[in-house]
């Protein structure tokens, strides 16, 4: 990335880093160059459970639809958004 971004969307198997580190030092580099925090989402496409950035400004998400972008929205807001919604509906 050549500026600044408020957001990052990564599509990705996650595998391609599989046998090397992740780069989370590429991503730090990048934050540090340009001054910035985006939000990264990560849609794992083959669903094998890895993260390419296992970072606190990371989510992980898993399929695709256009209300994505509203679960994005949610999430930049509160990052325990969907675990709060789901703990609402389910009695422990």
């Amino acid at each position: 990335m050549n500026k600044k971004y408020e957001r990052c969307i990564i599509l990705s198997d996650m595998q391609n880093w599989i046998g090397y580190n992740a780069p989370t030092e590429e991503l730090k580099a990048y934050k540090e160059k340009y001054k910035c925090n985006p939000h990264v989402y990560s849609f794992d496409l083959n669903g094998y459970g890895t993260m390419q950035f296992p970072e606190s400004q990371v989510c992980a998400i898993a399929g695709f639809s256009e209300k994505v972008f509203d679960v994005m929205k949610v999430l930049e807001q509160d990052k325990k958004a969907l675990i709060n919604t789901i703990k609402n509906y389910i009695e422990f």
